[in-house]
């Protein structure tokens, strides 16, 4: 049994002959009448008397009847619902971000593409202890936004650009005058970084420190806390251009660092044909990155 000959049949039902059904479906009517034979062959029972040219429901067919139509507008709904999907008129999105990147640049992205698709539902997850690559591979997210390279077998990785970080610096920081800052510099400062495997906090052990800690006063993964920490005169800290430029207007200096540090971003997802909504998003991705000079 199958979808196509539950649909003869209700239409054979309705029109009360192969000849008008077979019309209203547009499909021959032999077609129509083995479709309908082999559904009565699979049944095991008659499912209309056959009274002269006409067909009148058998006993069974009136049984089979109303089922048969329930999941037949079941069908014509999950249809329509997969039409819908692909028009970009309904359904989700399930992403996931490396830490750092849910504010600059992920959430301007999804506000265009929210924009542009309304009923388009994204759902952002956290990473917690799982690996993105994992999350990707087990399909419990389709595209991630995360630092680049982020080489894994299986992953195509879609490149948007670099992002630019500043050094953002208490009011009366003694090297507060100086444009730009060298990266060397900032070894003797307190600093507010992220915990050991933040992107950030390793680029700034490479560049400022090496071979000698840092003079850290907080570590927090959140770089909007690291910005109210600067802001409180606790220390300094880099962050992207964003962040920066909203500390600067509450009084914080903003510097440029020498040399000037930027870190790699863009998009993941496996490999293989993506949902509508996952199309959708990587080429507005695209187009805001372009547009925001990433």
């Amino acid at each position: 049994m199958d979808s196509r000959q539950l649909r003869y049949f209700v239409a054979v039902a309705e029109h009360g002959g192969v000849t008008k059904a077979a019309k209203v479906l547009r499909v021959a009517q032999p077609t129509l009448t083995q479709g309908l034979r082999a559904l009565e062959r699979d049944l095991g029972v008659e499912l209309f008397h056959r009274v002269g040219r006409g067909m009148v429901l058998s006993a069974a067919g009136e049984a089979l009847l109303g089922p048969a139509m329930q999941v037949g507008g079941g069908l014509a709904a999950l249809m329509d619902k997969a039409r819908s999907i692909a028009r970009l008129d309904d359904g989700w999105l399930n992403l996931v971000t490396s830490p750092g990147l849910g504010v600059d640049p992920l959430s301007g992205i999804i506000g265009t593409f929210r924009a542009r698709y309304p009923k388009v539902c994204v759902n952002v997850l956290d990473p917690g202890t799982t690996s993105i690559t994992e999350l990707l591979r087990t399909a419990a997210c389709e595209i991630a936004m995360t630092f680049l390279p982020a080489a894994a077998t299986g992953m195509v990785s879609v490149p948007l650009g670099a992002r630019r970080l500043r050094l953002v610096l208490p009011p009366e920081s003694p090297i507060g005058s100086r444009m730009p800052v060298r990266l060397a510099e900032l070894a003797r400062l307190p600093l507010v970084v992220g915990p050991r495997g933040n992107p950030i906090r390793d680029l700034l052990e490479v560049s400022c420190a090496p071979g000698s800690p840092l003079n850290i006063a907080v570590e927090t993964e959140s770089e909007e806390h690291a910005r109210d920490l600067v802001l409180a005169g606790v220390g300094a800290a880099l962050l992207p251009q964003s962040l920066a430029e909203q500390a600067g207007l509450r009084g914080a200096l903003v510097r440029r660092t020498d040399p000037v540090v930027e870190q790699r971003i863009g998009l993941v997802h496996r490999s293989g044909p993506l949902s509508p909504a996952a199309g959708a998003f990587l080429d507005m991705s695209r187009e805001f990155a372009a547009a925001q000079n990433l």
